[in-house]
């Protein structure tokens, strides 16, 4: 994934018009040009070798859920190739969430979600980390109830995009 950004190199407008004329609002115009350069400043990494990373959580009780007992790790290898000493690396982890949690991603099945964990803790998700690629975060998904929403026992889906990126 590329990200580019517009960087104005100064901040002043360049306007055109004829020496001493200036635009009233009578219908006449004014040119305004702007200028700037085009520049690549977040760089990929790859991830897992650009294969898909599948998290199985099997059958299980659904009581076992709201008790927070399923729990697996997230498998993952970074490459960031031509990363320099000064380079910040950032990761994201992009995904829909439950709406009235910022913290949990959305599933497919009502009541149901994914929350992600970076060390144990819960992760904001939609929102850029900074990490060291040499010892990447510890990451792992929880399966998370809604207890306002009652379960029902069906196979589920949960999918999001996990982007890593350097200055």
């Amino acid at each position: 994934m590329f990200r580019f950004r517009l960087r104005l190199c100064t901040a002043i407008f360049c306007l055109s018009t004829a020496a001493g004329s200036v635009a009233a609002g009578n219908g006449d115009t004014l040119t305004m040009l702007f200028s700037g350069h085009l520049l690549r400043l977040n760089k990929p990494c790859t991830v897992n070798d650009n294969k898909e990373i599948r998290i199985e959580f099997g059958k299980g009780g659904i009581h076992n859920i709201a008790d927070g007992e399923y729990i697996r790790d997230i498998s993952y290898a970074l490459k960031c190739s031509g990363i320099g000493d000064n380079s910040r690396v950032y990761m994201t982890i992009n995904a829909p969430t439950t709406g009235d949690d910022a913290l949990t991603m959305r599933s497919d099945t009502s009541g149901l979600g994914v929350r992600i964990l970076r060390e144990g803790q819960p992760l904001a998700l939609n929102t850029a980390i900074e990490i060291n690629p040499a010892a990447p975060p510890h990451l792992q998904a929880q399966l998370v109830a809604d207890p306002k929403a009652p379960l029902v026992p069906k196979a589920f889906t949960a999918s999001g995009s996990l982007i890593v990126e350097y200055l």
